[in-house]
């Protein structure tokens, strides 16, 4: 044994300690403006440290100018998905499936042209000539999707609270079933299948989202039956417009909350940020339309 080497040795571990001990001190921060970076700036004030966006940050304020830089590129790139016809109509389908006759048919559409926000379905539901379980056996094979039967469990009271009520009320949707196993979340729609709200929502809680159908009744019961607990888990803003103001609110309310955590996205008429702590998640909603932000100068 070399006595020189272990001196060596000793010596090259004393300075990796050092080093290891000078790190905690060194400010790490993704925002390269932050005012923290200073020592004694560190010890005088005290903030809990947030993620967003892959970047760490000290504190919720110095994700201020990265949240309004996200709002305001979700804002201006986002596209609602123009719904298409599918390639079977509904009317054609049911009469095929023995479910309509072509005269009941031909009924519903001259009363549809009265009523044109009303869709065929609801029409042929409120005129007695369709069940509910017809339509929605229906709908599912136009929208090549498993119906799911609400009525037969209380799987979705388990993940329903994933998503925003305001979010589910405005766009007649649920989730209705969470697979921890391969992350598959499944979510029940009753009016369309929106691609992009599917793809918004994979973007947010990092699942794959898959599409069912559910009976529209069976949903708004659940949605009645949850409210309460969603609506005190969510704020919602309806006259905000600029992504700083937007920003600026976000971090109040991640300071407020002591959030660990930021996500942030856009889906139908929302901006949505989704506050992660150590009990739980708050959702912010502003109730913006990307095409009116678009025309601001």
């Amino acid at each position: 044994m070399n006595p020189g080497n272990n001196s060596e040795n000793m010596a090259a571990g004393t300075e990796r300690a050092g080093l290891l001990a000078m790190s905690r001190f060194r400010h790490q921060c993704a925002n390269r403006d932050c005012h923290r970076a200073r020592l004694w700036s560190r010890w005088l004030t005290r903030t809990e440290a947030v993620q967003f966006a892959g970047g760490n940050y000290c504190c919720a304020a110095c994700a201020e100018e990265a949240l309004e830089l996200a709002i305001g590129n979700y804002l201006s790139h986002f596209h609602r998905e123009a719904e298409r016809p599918y390639r079977i109509p509904l009317g054609l389908l049911l009469i095929s499936r023995g479910s309509l006759t072509n005269s009941q048919l031909q009924a519903a559409l001259t009363l549809q042209r009265e009523h044109p926000t009303k869709r065929l379905g609801s029409l042929l539901s409120e005129m007695g000539l369709l069940t509910e379980p017809d339509l929605v056996a229906a709908l599912g094979v136009q929208w090549s999707c498993p119906v799911y039967p609400l009525e037969k469990g209380r799987a979705h009271l388990d993940c329903v609270g994933l998503l925003p009520f305001a979010l589910l009320q405005s766009c007649g949707v649920l989730p209705v079933h969470h697979s921890s196993a391969n992350g598959t979340l499944h979510l029940a729609f009753t009016k369309r299948i929106d691609h992009t709200l599917l793809y918004s929502i994979e973007q947010m809680l990092g699942y794959r989202v898959a599409p069912c159908v559910a009976s529209e009744r069976a949903v708004a019961e659940v949605l009645h039956l949850v409210r309460k607990a969603l609506v005190a888990r969510e704020t919602v803003f309806d006259s905000i417009r600029q992504p700083r103001e937007m920003a600026r609110i976000a971090v109040n309310y991640a300071s407020k909350l002591h959030a660990a955590r930021v996500f942030a996205t856009v889906v139908a008429d929302y901006i949505w940020l989704r506050l992660e702590n150590s009990f739980g998640m708050h959702h912010l909603l502003f109730q913006s339309r990307a095409e009116a932000f678009e025309q601001q100068p």
